[in-house]
């Protein structure tokens, strides 16, 4: 179940990706989106005592920075991230790992370059969230019928250190090429990733949750 979760600013015209502002105000808001989403999941008896499950992604930022920003943008609807939103599977990460590197640079996104190697084309638009999702789904066969192993390798968990912001307004004020309002941004979130290692995913001790108390001191 996929559905395009209204915008909160108006489309930039130069990105509609043909998508036009009609589409977006008439699309359901994120917590909307979201009930529509575990609606979905239930009916397909994944979660509690259903079957196991696992959200995939072409990227680390696609995963944490939207669904993070969306949160706590509308923190008033919810309390926190649910833990199941927090794991996840990184495509990209498995397929540099075991397959080969990505090119960058030749105007060709993750999913494409990935594709590629399969001797696969991109079916649909690029960046359009459904077609999106159903060419990561033919990368999971891909690399499952190569016997690479999909697991989660990747969560967030909560930002510890008080003295990020401190050195974050630093950043900011340099010229770096990581101090763009978007890297600021991203790195102000309240959670942030690390890595899951196949021993933490077998013994499900990544299950184990450090992250659900953002609210406390």
């Amino acid at each position: 179940m996929l559905s395009l979760q209204r915008s909160i600013i108006a489309l930039n015209e130069f990105l509609t990706l043909g998508i036009t502002q009609e589409i977006v105000d008439s699309a359901p808001t994120f917590k909307d989106a979201y009930k529509l989403f575990r609606d979905w999941m239930a009916r397909h008896n994944l979660g509690d005592n259903g079957y196991r499950y696992a959200f995939v992604t072409d990227g680390s930022i696609t995963s944490k920075g939207r669904l993070e920003d969306n949160w706590f943008h509308f923190q008033s609807d919810f309390e926190v991230i649910p833990h199941d939103c927090r794991s996840f599977i990184n495509i990209k990460r498995i397929f540099e790992q075991r397959v080969m590197k990505l090119v960058k640079g030749n105007g060709q996104s993750g999913i494409q370059n990935m594709l590629s190697h399969y001797n696969l084309s991109f079916k649909g638009q690029k960046h359009c969230g459904l077609d999106d999702a159903i060419n990561i789904a033919r990368l999971c066969i891909k690399l499952m019928q190569d016997k690479i192993e999909l697991r989660i390798n990747q969560k967030m968990t909560r930002r510890r250190d008080k003295n990020e912001n401190r050195r974050l307004d630093e950043l900011a004020k340099s010229e770096r090429t990581d101090a763009s309002d978007y890297h600021i941004w991203h790195k102000r979130l309240p959670l942030k990733l690390r890595h899951v290692t196949r021993d933490e995913f077998l013994s499900e001790e990544y299950l184990d949750c450090d992250s659900c108390d953002e609210t406390d001191d």
